[in-house]
């Protein structure tokens, strides 16, 4: 009997959260009409480039994500490097600290380093450059 009910409690905890992966399915669904729809008609969404013309850090990422969906990489690099960059390792990242305690545990680590840190400024600064002189 003891394995029935340890068979039920898996059971019952799957089925406890397939609401909510649906609920988040449904909101990034959601989210990615709305901007496919605002990129295919031009309309600028970041507040910063709407009302000083100047871009913001993450300006071209809809549209960068939008050429790697249609299979253009280089397009997409071209429009926001630093975003396709994250986007690109944030899967194999994902996947090994899912399968890995070992990786969760060096995430965690990582995440309290202030030469992680530093680096990042770094990036998001220079990536700013990036895509104020290119006009995105």
């Amino acid at each position: 009997m003891p394995c029935e009910h340890s068979q039920s409690n898996r059971t019952a905890s799957r089925q406890k959260h397939w609401p909510e992966a649906v609920y988040l399915f449904l909101i990034l669904a959601g989210v990615a009409t709305i901007l496919l729809l605002a990129c295919h008609f031009g309309i600028i969404l970041c507040p910063l480039k709407r009302f000083t013309g100047i871009p913001c850090p993450t300006c071209g990422s809809t549209r960068a994500v939008v050429c790697a969906l249609k299979g253009d990489f280089v397009g997409a690099f071209r429009y926001q490097p630093l975003v396709m960059t994250l986007v690109i390792a944030a899967v194999p990242v994902a996947l090994m600290a899912k399968l890995s305690h070992r990786m969760r545990n060096l995430l965690a680590l990582a995440v309290h380093c202030p030469f992680i840190w530093m680096l990042a400024g770094l990036a998001v600064a220079a990536n700013w450059a990036y895509v104020i002189m290119n006009g995105n």
